[in-house]
């Protein structure tokens, strides 16, 4: 074998390698967003739906909950650590909920931060105020710096005061909280 042959042939495996990895990457995010929606079926004595059902848990009083979860990460060229939640409204704005929660992973450069009782980082924000309050007009999605007081922005504010401080949080939660056209088809 020549040295081009042996090049081409490293060459190859490496790009093998980077598409199961790929693969393997978007595996391991499935599987954590189904350990964050059991998390939270678990708190709330809720039962986790089908597939595209339009929200991932339903309470035994008909409260629907939209659960994502995100690990931290950062971005090259930046030092910021955040979490990031893609689709909170789904593909299309399809989903139909009475509150999203959002997880993540805790930081533990941050943890004092953090309320020290779940073992998530959560924030509980009733599906009235997701357009209004947390979300961008443009954006499909949500990031927030794992250091929760440097996060500045109006609608990163606002959603740190959804923050969940202790399990009881979830108890008591009722559909009426949110507007009922905001969840008109859900499927009771």
């Amino acid at each position: 074998m020549t040295k081009d042959q042996k090049i081409l042939k490293l060459k190859k495996r490496i790009l093998d390698l980077e598409n199961e990895n790929e693969v393997l990457r978007k595996r391991l995010d499935g599987a954590r967003g189904v350990l964050g929606e059991k998390f939270v079926a678990e708190l709330t004595g809720g039962v986790l739906t089908r597939y595209k059902t339009g929200h991932d848990i339903e309470m035994q009083n008909g409260t629907h909950l939209e659960v994502k979860t995100s690990k931290p990460y950062t971005e090259r060229g930046s030092t910021t650590t955040r979490w990031a939640w893609s689709n909170i409204l789904g593909l299309n704005a399809t989903k139909k909920f009475h509150y999203l929660v959002l997880l993540g992973e805790k930081d533990l450069r941050y943890k004092n931060c953090y309320p020290p009782d779940l073992e998530y980082v959560c924030f509980l924000v009733p599906r009235s105020d997701v357009n209004d309050k947390i979300k961008n007009s443009w954006a499909t999605s949500i990031a927030l710096n794992t250091n929760l007081p440097t996060a500045k922005a109006k609608n990163l504010v606002a959603l740190k005061g959804y923050l969940v401080h202790s399990r009881e949080e979830f108890k008591g939660l009722s559909p009426n909280a949110a507007a009922p056209e905001q969840v008109a088809g859900a499927g009771h």
